[in-house]
């Protein structure tokens, strides 16, 4: 694990070594790549609705870094996964006051779709998602990987790994809510799913297409409140309209 940095994040886990000679006669400066770029990359850290990040340091709990998409020049050459843990940093918005729900341009899974490019899947949340919870799911995730096949993944397992990754929280969030309805026997089941109900805030995006999950049955954005893992399915939301490939 490294602690982000501006250059890091930008270099999207590539490592370099910069190397300055200044003496009297000659003045120098190296900057020499000493690792290949991440084939995953993970950042676990804080989110904003407008799709900035940010990591408290660690030698502090209050200083904090902080980027949003613009300002980072991102070099990807070849992270077929990013992961952002953390919240809101791959949801999509809506206009207001608008007579049908208008995609707004800005979402913060389109800015980072764009910053990033088309063959990066991104893995994240569109929502508010507690601390504990985020890292679980992290943790649940990375160790069910090591079951799947080598590198490289194809179209195929790309696809496959982007409903794993919704399926891994899809299981947590109702693993967490059952618990907690153990440990509070007067709160009704539905009272607990309907405070953890952003957890299902899961979402993904890969080329033109953003991931979330929905309820079988009701509005296409409707994530309330259901008793039965089969009443979410996965669901893909068109975006090509927004996205700008250089």
């Amino acid at each position: 694990m490294t602690e982000a940095n501006k250059t890091f994040i930008e270099s999207m886990g590539t490592e370099y070594l910069s190397v300055s000679i200044n003496n009297d006669n000659i003045s120098l400066k190296k900057i020499i790549r000493i690792k290949n770029q991440a084939d995953w990359f993970v950042f676990h850290g804080h989110g904003g609705i407008s799709g900035g990040i940010s990591t408290r340091l660690l030698k502090s709990l209050y200083d904090r870094y902080s980027w949003s998409p613009d300002s980072l020049n991102i070099i990807n050459k070849n992270v077929d996964f990013a992961i952002f843990s953390c919240c809101f940093a791959v949801g999509i918005s809506y206009k207001e006051a608008t007579p049908k729900r208008e995609i707004h341009p800005n979402s913060s899974a389109i800015t980072w779709r764009n910053k990033l490019g088309n063959n990066t899947v991104l893995l994240g949340y569109s929502t508010s998602i507690p601390g504990t919870y985020l890292t679980k799911s992290l943790f649940n995730f990375i160790e069910s990987l090591k079951s799947w096949p080598i590198y490289p993944y194809n179209e195929f397992y790309k696809k496959q790994i982007i409903n794993f990754w919704l399926s891994i929280n899809k299981d947590l969030y109702f693993s967490e809510t059952n618990s907690m309805h153990e440990d509070l026997p007067d709160v009704s089941r539905d009272e607990i799913i309907e405070a953890y109900n952003s957890i299902l805030g899961v979402t993904a995006v890969y080329k033109n297409q953003y991931f979330f999950l929905k309820k079988r049955r009701g509005d296409d954005f409707d994530n309330a409140n259901s008793s039965y893992l089969s009443d979410f399915i996965t669901a893909e939301l068109d975006i090509k309209d927004f996205i700008v490939d250089k």
